[in-house]
């Protein structure tokens, strides 16, 4: 069954249950209900998994998102704070307008320490959704972290530009 509809708060997934988003006119599957088989009575179990055993397998899911414009050249946007034990799996860069200076126009992703952790430097002078070349630090993070986007003209002479920057996640389990 594929949910394409808002999910109600204690709906029961099934095995094979596809969880999708649509995210900037572009679908993403989230993720794949695995319900974990009872452990049967003859290997000590009890034949029985519980709803809330059965729901661990389905790992929160999460998106950081704000716009960055011209006018924050140099001055870092904050995204959002990223949670412990999560995994960033996906960043896009939707510019609506293009950045317009007479230099290279660039956005990276991450934070205070490491600017581009989560993304390089992505050219923004041309309008479309961007997939940027991932950073050092995508995938698992331990810690949580403020994530910020900062765009930097070369010139600082920038009279448009917007762009929305989405980091997509999930919560995941703690490192051991």
């Amino acid at each position: 069954m594929s949910l394409n509809a808002p999910v109600e708060a204690g709906h029961t997934f099934t095995t094979g249950d596809t969880l999708t988003a649509t995210l900037l006119n572009k679908a993403f599957t989230l993720a794949r209900a695995v319900i974990p088989t009872p452990i049967s009575v003859a290997n000590g179990g009890t034949g029985a998994t519980t709803a809330a055993n059965s729901q661990k397998n389905i790992q929160a899911m999460g998106r950081l998102e704000a716009w960055v414009e011209y006018t924050d050249d140099g001055t870092p946007v904050t995204i959002g704070t990223l949670p412990a034990d999560s995994f960033v799996y996906d960043i896009k860069i939707h510019v609506t307008t293009a950045f317009n200076g007479t230099g290279t126009d660039l956005v990276e992703v991450g934070w205070s320490a490491d600017q581009d952790a989560l993304s390089t430097s992505q050219d923004v002078s041309s309008t479309g959704v961007l997939e940027p070349t991932h950073g050092a630090s995508d995938g698992y993070n331990s810690t949580q972290r403020t994530v910020t986007a900062l765009y930097t003209d070369q010139n600082s002479d920038a009279s448009t530009g917007k762009a929305l920057v989405v980091v997509l996640y999930a919560q995941v389990t703690t490192e051991p």
